[in-house]
């Protein structure tokens, strides 16, 4: 037994009968009446006539969504205003032998390698950021901050370290 294959008029009218609805146009159908329901292909006689060449896929068209997104102003961090930074500040540095910091205890003096009155360098997130000096507000110590570090001051340090 020979199948032969089922043009697309004869598609829909059998989607039509089993769906008992009207099919949405899509524009592919070989002419734009409905054909009648072909017999069932168990019926077909074997020796019939080779079946037409199948339609080309019909083309269909959609348009996408278009999802907008606005970028802040120029200078309005407000996207980043709940981001925590680390802020540390660096007052200075020494070095010393292991039996001198064996000795350390409570009380003891380290003396640093800043001078009274020279800038301390305040960091964001492990970046050197400005330079400012030790304030004392109430009973707890604070930054006045008194340069930002620019980028051009920041790759000189980078390059002298």
């Amino acid at each position: 037994m020979v199948a032969e294959m089922l043009s697309q008029d004869e598609i829909n009218a059998l989607l039509m009968q089993a769906g008992g609805g009207d099919l949405p146009d899509l524009g592919g159908g070989l002419d734009s009446a409905p054909a009648a329901a072909p017999a069932p292909i168990a019926s077909a006689p074997a020796a019939s006539a080779p079946a037409a060449p199948a339609a080309a896929p019909a083309s269909m068209s959609f348009t996408v969504p278009q999802t907008t997104y606005q970028m802040p102003a120029k200078g309005d961090l407000g996207l980043l205003a709940d981001i925590p930074i680390k802020v540390s500040v660096f007052l200075g540095k020494t070095k010393m032998p292991l039996k001198d910091a064996l000795k350390l205890g409570k009380g003891s003096i380290v003396e640093i390698d800043k001078l009274k009155g020279e800038p301390v360098d305040v960091y964001l997130n492990n970046q050197l950021f400005a330079r400012g000096e030790i304030v004392v507000v109430d009973e707890n110590f604070g930054i006045r901050l008194k340069k930002i570090i620019d980028l051009h001051e920041r790759e000189e340090l980078l390059k002298r370290s």
